[in-house]
């Protein structure tokens, strides 16, 4: 048997989905040929590439007066981590509220303590941890929430 490395073409292909494969070969010299067809079963779809390390961005300034706008806290970019948990912190050092798997929607920061009441007009500062990435510290100002 004699083999041509270079009439060898290899197609590598990321698959995310079952179906059938259909391959065929022609001998480039005799003309011959064969084909088959294969059933891929794929049994998880593939992940999704990770986000750019860049991709957070974290607001500094949330005004929860009911007017509809910065009223919540957002973290941009944050659904793409959702194994995070993150701490709010008064100027003394006191966690005044906390949050598992922070996303905007069902779980965001409302300028509320643990007992749903406003916190007072100021600077606060907060820990938000994302497995297997350094945790992010910095500060948020709460205007107009304190009735």
């Amino acid at each position: 048997m004699v083999a041509y490395p270079h009439l060898l073409v290899t197609e590598t292909l990321p698959l995310s989905f079952s179906g059938w494969f259909i391959l065929s070969a022609t001998d480039m010299l005799s003309g011959c040929s064969r084909g088959d067809s294969l059933w891929i079963e794929v049994l998880s779809p593939v992940p999704p590439p990770p986000p750019p390390p860049d991709c957070l961005e974290v607001y500094n300034v949330i005004t929860p007066n009911g007017d509809g706008v910065n009223d919540t806290w957002i973290i941009t970019c944050i659904e793409q981590h959702p194994d995070n948990s993150v701490q709010i912190i008064n100027r003394w050092g006191d966690r005044i509220r906390s949050f598992e798997r922070y996303d905007n929607i069902g779980q965001v920061w409302d300028g509320t303590n643990q007992r749903g009441e406003h916190v007072p007009d100021g600077t606060y500062y907060y820990v938000l941890t994302i497995k297997d990435m350094d945790p992010k510290t910095g500060w948020i100002f709460v205007r107009g929430g304190s009735k």
